[in-house]
C-alpha cells in the first residue's frame, strides 16, 4: 500500500477552465493545472517508479467549508495517472472517499491518498 500526503491549495474541477475576458475563449486555469502536477509529484515521491495495472483509492480530505469538495475528485484521478503509477485513470477499480474534514478558513488543505494494487 501506497500512502500519499499532500498540504497546499486543492482546486476542484469547477477550477479548471474559464472565459477568457479579452477573447471570451475557454483557458485552462493555472490553480487547477498547479494541484494536480504537485499532487502528481508527490505521489511520485511516495510510489517510486512504480507502474500499475489495476489499483484501489481511499481517499480522505481535510479543506474549507467553502471548497466545493465534491468535485475534488476528477484532478485527483488526473494526478495519478500523470503520476505514472497507472497508464489510464479508467484503471482505477474502486474509490472509496471518506466524508470531509473541515479546517479554519485560511490554513491549507490536506489531502491523504490510499493506493493499493487489485490483482
Amino acid at each position: 500500500m501506497i500512502m500519499v500526503k499532500w498540504q497546499g491549495y486543492a482546486a476542484s474541477s469547477n477550477k479548471r477552465h474559464t472565459k477568457s475576458r479579452t477573447t471570451g475563449n475557454i483557458i485552462n486555469m493555472s490553480i487547477y493545472r498547479d494541484f494536480k502536477i504537485n499532487l502528481s509529484w508527490a505521489i511520485k515521491a511516495a510510489a517510486g517508479a512504480t507502474c500499475y495495472d489495476k489499483i484501489s483509492v481511499i481517499i480522505n480530505v481535510c479543506v474549507s467549508k467553502r471548497m466545493d469538495h465534491h468535485n475534488l475528485h476528477k484532478p485527483i484521478m488526473d494526478a495519478i495517472q500523470l503520476s505514472g503509477l497507472l497508464k489510464n485513470d479508467k484503471n482505477i477499480y474502486f474509490i472509496n472517499w471518506t466524508p470531509p474534514e473541515w479546517h479554519k478558513e485560511g490554513e491549507v488543505d490536506t489531502v491523504f491518498l490510499f493506493l493499493s494494487e487489485v490483482k
